[in-house]
């Protein structure tokens, strides 16, 4: 059982935390950013389903992600980099914030993820 639970969890994580490298494209000045939107996306339908906890450990996912990534995708284009770090930091905020509001937060986080797609597209 404790193999199984171990392995389990190991498989999550492991799916679940893709976007340690970025792969380029040519459609996207901060590479593909599919992974990042996916955890976002992953976020936003914790939030509309009332999962509040839920949602900010998957928002913690792609801080994590984010972080791990920064030192490929700030190069390659810093100020786009910076506006997706800052709607990054105001889904944080909002899902940390001491008196949670889930309109907020997914407002929040529909934001980051239209710049995660207007990213996609060739500037």
């Amino acid at each position: 059982m404790l193999v199984i639970a171990f392995g389990s969890g190991y498989y999550w994580q492991r799916t679940h935390n893709r976007p340690a490298s970025v792969l380029t494209s040519p459609d996207s000045p901060l590479g593909d950013l599919s992974g990042f939107r996916q955890i976002a996306q992953d976020t936003l339908g914790l939030v509309r389903k009332g999962d509040l906890p839920a949602a900010k450990s998957r928002i913690t996912d792609l801080e994590s992600a984010w972080d791990k990534a920064e030192n490929q995708l700030r190069p390659m284009d810093s100020e786009k980099w910076t506006s997706a770090d800052k709607s990054i930091d105001k889904a944080l905020r909002a899902l940390r914030s001491g008196r949670t509001d889930a309109g907020a937060c997914g407002t929040s986080l529909e934001t980051l993820i239209a710049t995660f797609h207007a990213l996609d597209k060739k500037q």
